[in-house]
């Protein structure tokens, strides 16, 4: 059989064509697929390491301002509120450093704080770092706390010894920068190595010479005793304190007598933060038996934190609260810790405290090297408050307008920190506020009111007694110009001005337009009618060192009635408004006195040792500046001494 010839067919020429096609179009996509996806890798790698290197300048950035604030005592100064560095190159990218006066405290974003690094040593300080690189950005926000400056006395700064180093070392561990001063300094060496400082620590293995101990004696600053000779002369007791062998101690359990709104006297349990964290009872401090300290003597105002074991009149370990009373019967300048270890007798090594005994040691520095904050009142001393025959005390508020009329006849706040009988007494006159009392004493023997006198409030006791600054005079004033009197003409003063003797008399009338201090060593009168002008965004503060008399009807600091705007600073002696005199202020003095007599007018506030109200006279409190918490000294904030805290602001 003869078979057809073999043809293609049509269809399947075409089918094949077709599936060519479809291939090179799969191929054409494919490959435009992963030419785009390997472009999208790229880019992505590109962004990934873009904003892994700006995270890393961000960070670098923030750990260079931190060091750079840790090495530089003068930061503050040398340095802006706001922008630190600007775009600064480094790695393949650029940061920025931005330091801001204060921190955010309501999460809003915006550092509250006044602007200004270098009006407050104390102030928190926000650094914000931004990292640019490849379009990619990361910022880093940290909050720093205030430097802590501890003053340590040892014998030779220049060669420690063993002990000495271990301190330090301890001191450093905590956070705290360390000066180091000899026992035996000049008063110009003592002067710049206090300055700044938080906390003079001062150990059992240092001489304790009278260059130091004098200078101690009469500074507010805040002092952790070891020595047991330095516990006496600090008036924490009325004698040295006495040594003995062991590793324990018992904490107490403290207790204090609180007033209700009723004024009702209750019982109260507290804690102390320096040793808050510890249960009553024994606590091991040492590895070993080591020499151990107790108090001698009498004590006043010092506060007992644990006992001997076993035997719970002998105090070994104590404080005394800046305003408490010393054994002497005069304020604590600032706050002082006797520790329960030392020498007398026997030898001791800081190497022996165990982890308590050296959590004790840093609570003790660090609530000693802290800010008083208290009650404050308007009328505050730490003696004798007299109010007698027909005088008057009450409170008007500043915020308001002058003393008179409506605002006037409020209720305002008096307080001693004495524990004597008869300190606060009202023999006379109306008394229209609330008196407080020492945490330490008994109210009803401390107050005294009789022969008719009237008390409008309520009877309290203070939580904490009152600081009382002991008032030192700036530098910087000029040369004294001499005896000095101002009158009958008008004078504008807008520079400082360095008195012996101060009249003002015969109708003068002395303006102060401008931020000015006024240095008298001698008497100041001011009477015959003259009249102290200061300024509305002007401020007067006045150093008297001698007995200071308003006569007549002289009027001082009265137009505006803004207390604030006079600073009196007395060093020394008394303060008299007599006659119909009227003054305008906030005085503040540690040994000086407050009389006002005949129908003269205080208004303002007064810290000091005594005050006395007689005659018709008026004592006028400021309501709007006083009878609130407060916070004194130069210390720095308990709550805000944990170390640097970083949070991440944005990143992409």
């Amino acid at each position: 059989m003869t078979g057809c010839p073999h043809r293609n067919r049509p269809g399947r020429r075409g089918v094949a064509m077709l599936l060519v096609i479809v291939a090179m179009a799969v191929a054409v996509v494919l490959s435009g697929v992963y030419l785009g996806v390997q472009s999208t890798a790229a880019r992505v790698a590109r962004n990934l390491t873009g904003r892994a290197r700006a995270r890393f300048l961000a960070e670098s950035g923030l750990e260079m301002a931190l060091a750079y604030v840790q090495r530089d005592e003068d930061w503050r100064t040398n340095r802006p509120h706001g922008l630190w560095i600007d775009e600064h190159p480094y790695a393949g990218g650029t940061f920025s450093v931005f330091g801001e006066d204060g921190e955010d405290l309501d999460g809003d974003g915006v550092v509250d704080g006044d602007g200004d690094l270098s009006d407050e040593d104390m102030d928190m300080l926000t650094l914000t770092c931004v990292g640019t690189c490849n379009g990619c950005k990361h910022v880093v926000q940290g909050v720093v706390p205030p430097t802590k400056w501890a003053l340590m006395i040892v014998n030779d700064p220049n060669s420690l010894s063993s002990e000495d180093t271990d301190r330090h070392a301890l001191l450093a561990k905590w956070g705290w920068k360390v000066r180091l001063l000899r026992t035996k300094p000049t008063l110009e060496e003592f002067n710049a190595a206090v300055d700044g400082i938080h906390v003079v620590y001062f150990s059992a293995h240092t001489a304790l010479e009278p260059e130091v101990k004098d200078e101690l004696k009469v500074r507010d600053l805040p002092v952790v005793i070891e020595h047991s000779k330095l516990v006496d002369e600090l008036k924490v007791a009325s004698g040295e304190s006495k040594d003995y062998e062991g590793a324990s101690i018992e904490i107490k359990e403290l207790t204090r007598t609180v007033t209700d709104e009723f004024g009702t006297e209750h019982t109260q349990v507290y804690t102390h933060f320096i040793t808050e964290p510890f249960p009553v009872g024994e606590l091991p401090i040492c590895s070993s038996l080591a020499s151990l300290l107790r108090l001698d003597g009498t004590i006043i105002g010092t506060t007992a934190l644990a006992t001997r074991v076993g035997i719970s009149d002998h105090v070994a370990f104590s404080y005394l609260e800046a305003g408490a009373l010393q054994e002497d019967k005069k304020p604590a300048r600032a706050r002082r810790v006797a520790l329960p270890w030392g020498r007398k007798e026997f030898s001791f090594s800081i190497a022996s405290l165990n982890e308590n005994g050296r959590a004790l040691l840093q609570r003790s520095l660090d609530w000693a090297g802290s800010s008083w904050k208290g009650y404050l009142p308007g009328l505050a001393v730490w003696d004798i408050i007299e109010v007698k025959d027909v005088a008057t005390v009450d409170g008007f508020a500043s915020a308001v307008g002058a003393a008179g009329g409506e605002n006037v006849n409020q209720d305002g706040t008096l307080s001693t920190n004495a524990v004597s009988s008869d300190k606060l007494k009202l023999s006379g006159g109306i008394t229209r506020g609330h008196l407080f009392t020492s945490p330490d004493a008994d109210a009803a023997a401390v107050v005294d009111i009789s022969g008719g006198a009237a008390l409008t409030g309520g009877l309290h006791k203070l939580s904490l007694n009152v600081p009382i600054p002991t008032p030192e005079v700036e530098a910087g004033l000029p040369p004294s110009m001499g005896d000095w009197t101002y009158g009958p003409f008008i004078y504008y003063v807008s520079s400082d001005r360095h008195f012996n003797k101060l009249k003002l008399v015969l109708n003068a009338t002395v303006h102060i337009t401008g931020d000015v201090r006024f240095l008298c060593d001698d008497e100041v009168v001011i009477e015959h009618g003259a009249r102290l002008i200061v300024h509305p965004g002007c401020r007067l503060t006045v150093y008297t060192q001698k007995k200071v008399e308003l006569k007549d009807s002289v009027e001082v600091n009265v137009s505006g009635s803004d207390p604030t705007r006079l600073s009196w600073i007395m060093l020394k002696d008394k303060l008299i408004v007599g006659g119909d005199a009227k003054v305008y202020a906030t005085v503040q003095t540690y040994d000086g006195e407050l009389e006002v007599k005949d129908t003269g007018s205080f208004c303002g506030t007064f810290l000091g040792k005594k005050a006395v109200i007689r005659n018709s006279g008026a004592f006028h409190i400021d309501t709007s500046n006083s009878g609130t918490i407060v916070t004194l000294g130069g210390g720095f904030d308990l709550s805000k001494i944990t170390g640097k805290t970083v949070r991440v602001l944005e990143s992409n």
